[in-house]
């Protein structure tokens, strides 16, 4: 619309609803254009920081949201390749070059693929992740040789998989009371989706891997279990309860747990000690 006229009977009402117009206008341009600058920002954030630090347990423990919408593995501070010439010649300075990551696919039980990440130096394969093949978030955490993962998926599913890609499912299925009633955790888990199965497991030795639950009692208190990889049973860890429950870092004492603001730790046979 042209500027009006200035001998028009409304010319002030005019020049007012153009200037509103033309506010507006730029008002929208500048909210896109931080709209734009901040989707940038973040993908670029999302990128560089797929894999989030669990507390203090650098490198070893968190969650990874599978690839970017290009394809490529996410969190990874490596290229995924095997180049091995990079790897034993170092780099201009003189400095060892960086250890390269590689990918391989794994597969579950039940047919659900994700991608192990590994790296490799002098035949020894060390885990660095496991991710979902889309873009679902996934937890891990890495034993303390760093030859096994395990890993949980959003549906509480519980998994070890080692620097080979053998995958086992250590998923506690069913839980059976006291009266011999059996509770399915599929099924609990489509009528009570909040309820917490299987929470951030944790290694407490190669073989042996602690995670938070409500059970046995499901009510809102918080308890830790722990499944022996090679028999696969699972067990209460006592006297840890609470209503708020997390692990932390791996001490020299043992798994370090917050139970409502009270430290204690996990040694690798299961047990308690301050």
């Amino acid at each position: 619309m042209g500027k009006p006229s200035i001998f028009s009977s409304d010319y002030d009402r005019k020049m007012k609803a153009r200037k509103k117009r033309r506010t507006v206008i730029i008002l929208v341009l500048i909210a896109a254009g931080l709209v734009f600058i901040t989707r940038a920002t973040f993908l670029n954030w999302l990128q560089k920081n797929a894999v989030k630090e669990d507390g203090k347990d650098k490198g070893s423990s968190g969650y990874v949201a599978g690839k970017n919408s290009t394809g490529e593995v996410q969190g990874s501070k490596s290229p995924v390749t095997d180049n091995k010439d990079q790897k034993d010649q170092g780099n201009s300075t003189g400095e060892p070059a960086e250890v390269s990551e590689k990918a391989i696919d794994i597969s579950t039980p039940d047919g659900i693929k994700y991608i192990l990440i590994y790296s490799e130096e002098n035949g020894n394969k060390t885990i660095k992740r496991v991710m979902n093949q889309d873009n679902s978030q996934v937890f891990f955490n890495i034993s303390p040789s760093g030859v096994k993962v395990v890993f949980l998926n959003a549906a509480q599913d519980m998994y070890v998989a080692d620097a080979n890609g053998t995958v086992s499912d250590i998923t506690k299925k069913q839980y059976t009371t006291s009266s011999k009633s059996v509770i399915d955790k599929n099924s609990y888990l489509k009528r009570k989706p909040e309820f917490l199965w299987h929470g951030t497991p944790k290694f407490i030795s190669d073989n042996a891997v602690a995670y938070i639950t409500q059970m046995p009692w499901f009510n809102s208190t918080r308890y830790v279990y722990k499944v022996d990889l090679t028999t696969l049973v699972h067990a209460r860890i006592n006297p840890i309860q609470g209503q708020n429950v997390s692990f932390d870092v791996m001490d020299p004492k043992g798994l370090t747990v917050n139970m409502d603001g009270v430290l204690k730790y996990i040694v690798s046979d299961g047990s308690v000690v301050q």
